[in-house]
């Protein structure tokens, strides 16, 4: 699905006015109230059928423009906000929508889950028919994500976006057919019998038995369909090491490929991936000394920052490091 996609005018239309008869859930009634509180969000009360058709066509050809004016998040400390984006998010952004299969590895704290969950926003808002899994490390991440989405769809106008038909913790279903499911851990047998539009693996590298998903998972892509590997690096070995290895080599031979890297789903070139990767510096507000305070909160310990500051592929570290690394992760 490309940004230049032609645009069903009549669809438009029609979206632009079917404010009417619509069930809204809670998180939707406080969303039309305090929409417009919130700085930047636009006050479309007054506008035309008209203008809402060009600004439905706007935000349906571009998630950029989309999420930078209407995509709404919940800040730690600000509370709800419109999206800022910054210019290495935008760009991923734009690769989504321009590459079928994407893998990015990147470093923590980088804002990316967000960028996933306004993609799948998105997509699920202003294109009928798609059926979108999100597959996090646990459930509780899996809810966390689909929250994400639903107040994003919550703060979308009425007169822009589909209705619902079901709002479950897990899955959010919409009246243009549109279906996103989000789960945690092993839980794919809620999905392998539909045929996917997008599949979302976040952390995936921290995903037990992910290359078993990932063959589960991956005859259920549509000929069009997408697919997102999302994770920080973790050991050098293994699906996701193996999967970025490849993408930087560029090799789509199978018979290299069956050498290298000795699984199905990995020696499919129909998987070809586009690689995206983010350290820390990514980031434009990230400097040395926010660098050296985080070296400094690992205890300098090389193997936690290479992973979880330099994206950097290294050994598992022992149960000891990993206790520490999510006491310091609680801490950030």
């Amino acid at each position: 699905m490309q940004r230049t996609d032609s645009i069903d005018i009549e669809r438009a239309k029609a979206d632009a006015k079917s404010s009417r008869c619509r069930r809204t859930s809670k998180l939707e009634q406080e969303a039309y109230r305090e929409g417009t509180k919130i700085v930047g969000f636009p006050d479309s009360s007054a506008w035309t059928t008209e203008q809402k058709m060009l600004e439905y066509v706007k935000c349906k050809n571009d998630p950029v423009y989309f999420l930078k004016t209407y995509g709404v998040i919940s800040q730690p400390i600000q509370g709800r906000t419109l999206f800022t984006l910054y210019p290495f998010q935008e760009e991923l952004l734009r690769t989504f929508c321009d590459h079928k299969n994407v893998i990015v590895s990147k470093s923590r704290q980088m804002g990316i889950s967000m960028i996933t969950a306004g993609f799948t926003a998105w997509l699920s808002i202003f294109h009928s028919d798609q059926t979108i899994f999100v597959l996090t490390t646990k459930n509780e991440t899996a809810k966390l994500f689909l929250e994400k989405v639903k107040l994003i769809y919550s703060y979308t106008p009425k007169w822009m976006k589909p209705t619902t038909n079901h709002w479950f913790q897990t899955e959010l279903a919409l009246s243009n057919g549109s279906l996103v499911v989000a789960k945690g851990g092993s839980k794919v047998d809620a999905i392998h019998s539909r045929a996917l539009s997008l599949f979302v693996a976040e952390e995936c590298a921290f995903i037990p038995d992910m290359e078993k998903h990932l063959e589960v998972i991956s005859p259920t892509i549509t000929t069009k369909g997408k697919m997102f590997l999302v994770s920080t690096p973790n050991a050098p070995q293994g699906f996701f090491y193996d999967i970025c290895m490849r993408a930087k080599a560029k090799t789509k031979s199978l018979k290299v490929l069956s050498n290298l890297y000795p699984n199905k789903f990995i020696a499919n070139a129909k998987f070809d991936f586009h690689l995206v990767e983010l350290p820390w510096n990514a980031h434009p507000e990230r400097n040395q000394i926010w660098y050296d305070k985080l070296c400094s909160l690992f205890n300098n310990n090389q193997r936690l920052i290479e992973r979880e500051l330099n994206a950097n592929f290294v050994s598992e570290p022992n149960n000891t490091l990993k206790k520490n690394l999510s006491q310091l992760l609680r801490r950030l």
